[in-house]
């Protein structure tokens, strides 16, 4: 299993975690949207944290990956933090991904 950990950090407020996670949706590619949602839905991705620090600028999101849908993430070579960061809401993004 893969854990990927997403951090955005925001110039402004974004107010709730849910405001913030639709801001960076925003921009995110509809291929990887789309297999990001199938695999929520079937189990194999699962959310173990979505958080918004209490100033409001920094989400923080992490999730469980199983390891064949995490191989279909690879496989699409999709440039998650460049699409992020050209929101101009956005100061800095990182993704990380560890073996659990």
């Amino acid at each position: 299993m893969k854990r990927h950990t997403y951090i955005v950090v925001f110039n402004a407020d974004q107010g709730d975690w849910s405001d913030a996670q639709y801001n960076v949706g925003s921009v995110i590619d509809q291929t990887y949207r789309s297999l990001v949602n199938d695999r929520l839905s079937n189990g194999d991705v699962t959310t173990v944290s979505t958080t918004l620090s209490d100033d409001g600028l920094t989400l923080n999101v992490v999730r469980d990956w199983e390891e064949p849908a995490n191989d279909e993430w690879l496989a699409l070579s999709y440039d998650l933090v460049a699409d992020v960061e050209s929101l101009s809401t956005v100061t800095s993004c990182t993704h990380d991904v560890a073996t659990v």
